[in-house]
């Protein structure tokens, strides 16, 4: 009987040991950003907004500038001015 109990107190440190071997694998994957995930995302999305924001202001620009360069042709169609 000694060799049952033996057998499953060496399963019991077996298994106590994959447990701390896994934790320690799951906390050196996650290391490298430190729990930052979010504040990566938040930052990637404001960039990618801001540069949406500026691609937009940027051709509404163009295509004022434009329309006023081209004002005398764009009065005599419409009748008004175009900015």
């Amino acid at each position: 009987m000694s060799t049952d109990a033996d057998r499953a107190a060496a399963e019991k440190a077996e298994a106590e040991k994959k447990a701390a071997e896994d934790a320690a694998a799951a906390a050196a994957s996650a290391w490298p950003i430190g729990g930052y995930n979010s504040l990566i995302l938040l930052l990637l999305i404001s960039v990618l907004a801001m540069l949406a924001l500026y691609v937009d202001v940027s051709a509404m620009s163009v295509v004022c500038a434009y329309m006023v360069e081209y004002q005398h042709v764009l009065n005599t169609v419409n009748g008004s001015m175009p900015c």
